[in-house]
């Protein structure tokens, strides 16, 4: 038998010393750690009444209603169980329950608000735990949720281009789009207010180049949209440009009066593709003023307008862009 000092050490390392030399404590601690996990085992083993919270998803409403604010309801189960399940249960189980409304008809208080027995579900409820577990209430008794009436519409998509042109560049023609409509699905009151639908923001610098490329649409908040992603092309074309002197003419002019423009003459300034240009002389440009306009005119100025002009014409700039006038009564 090993022999003890009469006197235990006061130093620490000492101690430690002492402790190593006699393993008798290592010895007490494993037995009572054994002891203490059988003791727990016994107590897991035991039935316990338990409270455990679920969620319950609610799924498939009717066809022409959709479930506004959150479809996902909590439920409070009371069970019981062996111990050992219910802390495997709280460990590792998924505590969602999906109810299907298709399956599980809701009951009708008002034209927008449903709900649901948790009794008619309560088979769903067992299934779900299992069989190691009793079940023996549900707190709430019912589910309560809002639904909205739900309609469909066709609307346009709008490009959400943000381009800059290298020097004497510019687009020819309209962005095409691919599909350019697309059909929406929702609460009738979001619907009604949705005219067109935009895609996310594309950014290109310095273009010379036809652009083209696929873009996401913007996603609205509980509405369904038949086509995420939308192909778009640009036609990017270097352009000229010829300024011509053209006469103001004007229209609208009242039988008993006459104007005088200052000046009478403007400097119409046509942008059009390289391609296109001998197309120019052969061109019909008028420029006027509306007679009409005077009544409204606050600065005494007419605005000067050129005739519609053919697509691959990109632009049109006059100068001056107004015009001063005198009002005459007809000779």
């Amino acid at each position: 038998m090993p022999q003890h000092p009469d006197i235990i050490p006061k130093s620490f390392f000492a101690a430690r010393r002492y402790f190593r030399r006699d393993n008798r404590w290592l010895v007490f601690s494993f037995f009572l750690l054994a002891a203490s996990l059988m003791w727990f085992i016994n107590k897991l083993s035991h039935r316990y009444t338990a409270n455990i919270t679920i969620n319950a998803t609610l799924t498939n409403p009717r066809p022409n209603e959709l479930i506004t604010g959150s479809a996902t309801l909590p439920l409070q189960l009371r069970v019981q169980s062996s111990g050992f399940n219910i802390a495997r249960y709280n460990i590792l189980s998924n505590k969602y329950l999906e109810v299907d409304l298709s399956y599980h008809r809701p009951q009708q208080t008002s034209t927008t608000n449903r709900y649901l027995l948790t009794n008619q579900i309560k088979n769903l409820i067992i299934t779900g735990l299992g069989a190691d577990f009793d079940l023996l209430s549900v707190e709430p008794d019912s589910l309560l949720f809002q639904v909205a009436t739900v309609t469909a519409k066709k609307v346009p998509v709008k490009a959400n281009l943000r381009i800059s042109y290298a020097p004497q560049y510019q687009q020819y023609g309209k962005t095409m789009l691919q599909p350019d409509s697309v059909f929406i699905r929702g609460p009738l009151e979001v619907i009604e207010q949705i005219q067109e639908v935009n895609t996310e923001l594309v950014t290109k610098n310095n273009l010379s180049s036809t652009l083209s490329g696929t873009v996401r649409v913007v996603p609205v908040d509980d509405i369904f949209i038949s086509t995420e992603n939308i192909y778009y092309s640009a036609d990017i074309q270097r352009y000229t440009e010829e300024s011509l002197q053209l006469p103001i003419g004007v229209r609208n002019l009242d039988e008993h009066a006459d104007i005088e423009l200052f000046p009478s003459v403007a400097t119409v300034t046509l942008f059009v593709t390289t391609e296109e240009y001998n197309r120019l002389q052969s061109l019909p440009v008028k420029v006027w003023v509306d007679y009409h306009e005077v009544a409204a005119s606050i600065s005494g100025k007419l605005s000067l307008k050129v005739d519609s002009l053919p697509s691959y014409v990109l632009s049109t700039q006059t100068s001056p862009p107004f015009v001063d006038y005198i009002i005459k009564p007809k000779k």
